[in-house]
């Protein structure tokens, strides 16, 4: 397995992986970033995706970059022949998003979306209670999420339009989407929204509110 973007996601995914897989290469465009890395898992560091792309060594690639580069990261390495777990959004455009799943679909490799609040133990529980018919069936779901924000924030790539896509909504607010698609089980038939930024003197919104109707009327 590789590693590609050696932050703070970066880091948990290779402290979890070196628990059950082998950790082959961590790469990064700051090479350094990478070394530092590398050298906690005695493994190979690079600034180079061609590296990865040509490792054959490499069955699956974990990428845990600025949400930019992302799209593209996976879409090299599927057509190189290796599964992907992808940090979301898949893409900063639907477009983007469905390009790296079809190219999944036509390399026969996985392509899977970081969406990780689907095991914290609290919704797996939540899952198990609702499949088994202990606790009805959903009415609707109501939830709020966010950033608690911190000086400066206004600067970082999270609050970038180029850089990450969006703010809240693609950030955080799809967590709340992907759970209510996996409890409810069913597609969004009619969405009504509004963001707007707020607080923070950026050019993504810092808020986000959305209502969503389903196939089955929750």
């Amino acid at each position: 397995v590789a590693i590609i973007g050696a932050g703070l996601i970066g880091r948990k995914r290779a402290a979890a992986l070196n628990k059950h897989d082998k950790l082959l290469v961590i790469g990064d465009i700051d090479l350094k970033s990478a070394k530092n890395l590398a050298s906690e898992y005695s493994c190979l560091h690079t600034d180079q995706v061609k590296d990865i792309v040509k490792n054959n060594q490499i069955d699956a690639v974990i990428i845990s970059v600025i949400n930019k580069y992302a799209a593209q990261l996976a879409i090299d390495m599927l057509h190189s022949g290796k599964h992907v777990l992808c940090e979301k959004p898949l893409g900063i455009t639907s477009k983007e998003s469905k390009e790296v799943l079809s190219t999944a679909d036509n390399s026969g490799k996985i392509i899977k979306t970081g969406f990780n609040h689907r095991y914290h133990g609290a919704m797996m529980d939540a899952k198990k209670l609702l499949s088994e018919n202990r606790i009805g069936k959903i009415l609707h779901i109501r939830s709020h999420y966010g950033h608690g924000g911190r000086p400066g924030m206004e600067q970082e790539w999270r609050c970038s339009k180029e850089l990450c896509g969006g703010g809240e909504l693609i950030d955080q607010g799809v967590h709340i989407i992907d759970l209510c698609r996996w409890f409810i089980g069913e597609d969004v038939k009619q969405v009504y929204g509004r963001t707007l930024t707020s607080f923070w003197q950026s050019n993504v919104e810092d808020n986000a509110f959305f209502h969503l109707e389903f196939d089955n009327s929750v």
